[in-house]
């Protein structure tokens, strides 16, 4: 079990390191934020078709009395991340 720890930090890691570089190459023709918010983009394409796919799930839990909406909550760490990554793909440029 140690063993399978370590080797999915060090996956992690290596897919953290590696992505700077695709980071870089895609800034290539675009300008930092325009990268970021095509970024962000896609995920919330991509949040969209989960939503989607989960609505019948979804009303399950609103008849069972379960459901806890967690969109404040998610447009809240959304911001935040856009304005971390934003600034990020400006720290590249410089680096």
């Amino acid at each position: 079990m140690h063993l399978r720890g370590n080797l999915m930090l060090l996956l992690a890691a290596f897919i953290w390191g590696t992505t700077f570089v695709a980071q870089m190459v895609g800034m290539d023709g675009l300008g930092p934020f325009t990268y970021a918010a095509a970024r962000y983009i896609l995920g919330l394409l991509f949040l969209v078709g989960l939503w989607y796919a989960w609505r019948s799930s979804r009303e399950g839990a609103k008849r069972a009395g379960t459901y806890r909406p967690g969109w404040k909550a998610g447009l809240g760490a959304g911001c935040i991340m856009m304005v971390a990554t934003s600034l990020q793909q400006v720290a590249m440029l410089y680096t």
